[in-house]
């Protein structure tokens, strides 16, 4: 079963809930690891590093599952689903996925472009006008007193939905480093803070500076939120929705949501 929370139901970059439930009926049995090219022993040594994780409280549990040529070669479950109550993880387990909803984001975007309604070069603007007056923030130091300044200035060339889909577009999240950009996205609060939609996250990111020039650097952030949202204008539905109708009933993956059924 997949399951967002909160942010993610309403951000779909940051997290999916997912158990494999619907997967463990239709795996094949399990064969001998030998069977399929692979070492008993050192798969072993996964479970038993992923053990060592649990008992040093790094995790509470995990649902480990190892697929080769199509036949399963190790699928084990260590740890609790639920350590306040002591419930033990099964390999059915729900857990959230997070930024594994990105590539779900991805594909659903290439299927727009497939069918001509989305374009790779397209500017982000066309579809949110609150990008289109993007400013990049640029740290100056004095060189006399050593203050730092956050200067705005001009983007070079608009984000594109590519930018979009290969993090690209100087977008940041603001979690992973302490520029003034990050700085300001902190205390804007647009991570996990916040109960709000797609496109009430698009126009808090719009309205905060880029970390970088569209297409010269890879950063780690909203990115793909972004793209969510892009999604909602282009098919006119919420991204659940296109979800759902796109993804998640044509696979079968029926346990599969951004909220607990």
């Amino acid at each position: 079963m997949l399951i967002l929370p909160t942010f993610a139901r309403l951000s779909v970059a940051l997290s999916l809930l997912a158990s494999t439930t619907v997967a463990c009926a239709r795996l094949p049995a399990p064969v001998a690891a030998a069977e399929v090219g692979m070492s008993a022993g050192r798969l072993g040594a996964v479970g038993d590093w992923m053990q060592s994780q649990v008992e040093s409280k790094r995790v509470p549990g995990a649902v480990m599952l190892i697929v080769r040529n199509g036949q399963v070669a190790y699928f084990e479950a260590v740890g609790q689903q639920d350590p306040v109550h002591g419930t033990p993880m099964s390999k059915d387990s729900i857990s959230r996925i997070y930024s594994m909803t990105k590539p779900m984001t991805s594909v659903v975007a290439m299927m727009l472009v497939e069918e001509g309604k989305l374009q790779l070069d397209a500017p982000l603007s066309r579809f949110l006008l609150a990008f289109a007056t993007m400013k990049v923030g640029v740290e100056r130091k004095d060189p006399a007193t050593g203050a730092k300044t956050l200067e705005s200035v001009g983007t070079l060339r608009p984000i594109t939905v590519h930018d979009l889909l290969r993090h690209t577009s100087g977008i940041t999240y603001g979690v992973f480093g302490d520029s003034a950009v990050e700085r300001l996205y902190r205390a804007a609060q647009i991570g996990l803070h916040g109960d709000f939609t797609n496109a009430e996250l698009a126009d808090r990111v719009a309205a905060l500076p880029l970390q970088n020039q569209p297409g010269t650097a890879w950063e780690y952030g909203f990115s793909t939120d972004v793209l969510g949202r892009v999604l909602e204008v282009v098919e006119g539905q919420t991204l659940g929705t296109i979800m759902r109708r796109r993804l998640f009933a044509p696979l079968g993956m029926k346990d599969t949501g951004f909220g607990l059924p």
